[in-house]
């Protein structure tokens, strides 16, 4: 089998610096892929090589056994000649055709066995040239097959499973629960979910919105939005940064 060797070009003298640049470094990727390829020739004719050493070995021990089995068959059968040859002279002295004849057939219809061949089947160790596009597919049947580790698990639960626990909980926790449930969202605004949920849930939410909105009145400064998270700027007075709360 022939394959294209040739080199690709790495310069052309009318082409622009940037262009020559390119050439150049495809031709650095080239040079690894054909370095591999002829590595990879290398290992499969080695291979080869063994292999054929080995067979080769394999036939020679085969075909010694074969010789052994032959050579002692042989002598059996010798044995049995003389012994017949020594029942013919017996027979021929004393004139007897008749057991003459009887003992040539039985040596005639003489049976006795052979070496035979058997198949022996099994899967040859070798070498296996695994494509790029076989390579890429192993790799999508591992990507189905791995099972997802629990952490993914957790991060699929719905939404509304998220916003319906706010209500059990108080202060601080529930600033964490409404920013796990912001997280999870694929909005850019980080305001709170438009998750459908029962009239309780949205009692709730409102009631949440309107506590941190009294707790910010009595403060006398809040740098931060306890519902988004934004940072005020500093020229946002108090007042506007109570709207901006009540408003979510």
């Amino acid at each position: 089998m022939n394959i294209n060797l040739t080199e690709p070009f790495r310069w052309l003298p009318d082409s622009t610096n940037e262009e020559n640049e390119i050439r150049g470094i495809f031709f650095h990727h080239w040079e690894k892929l054909r370095d591999r390829f002829l590595e990879t020739v290398n290992e499969i004719n080695k291979w080869r090589q063994k292999t054929i050493d080995d067979v080769n070995k394999y036939a020679d021990e085969q075909i010694r056994i074969l010789a052994e089995d032959c050579q002692r068959q042989r002598l059996t059968l010798d044995e049995k000649r003389e012994e017949n040859i020594d029942t013919t002279r017996a027979c021929y002295a004393a004139r007897n055709i008749e057991l003459f004849q009887e003992l040539r057939n039985e040596c005639q219809l003489l049976e006795f066995q052979v070496a035979q061949l058997e198949f022996v089947t099994g899967e040859m160790q070798g070498l296996k040239v695994i494509t790029v596009f076989e390579q890429m597919e192993r790799k999508k049947k591992e990507k189905i097959n791995t099972p997802k580790p629990e952490t993914d698990k957790l991060g699929e639960k719905p939404i509304i499973e998220h916003v319906n626990h706010i209500k059990d909980n108080h202060g601080e926790n529930r600033d964490l629960y409404i920013e796990s449930a912001s997280s999870i969202s694929n909005q850019t605004v980080p305001h709170l979910l438009p998750v459908e949920s029962s009239n309780d849930d949205s009692r709730s939410i409102n009631n949440s919105n309107n506590s941190k909105g009294r707790n910010l009145n009595d403060k006398d400064e809040i740098n931060k939005c306890p519902i988004c998270l934004m940072i005020f700027p500093l020229k946002m007075t108090h007042d506007d940064r109570s709207q901006h709360v009540n408003e979510h």
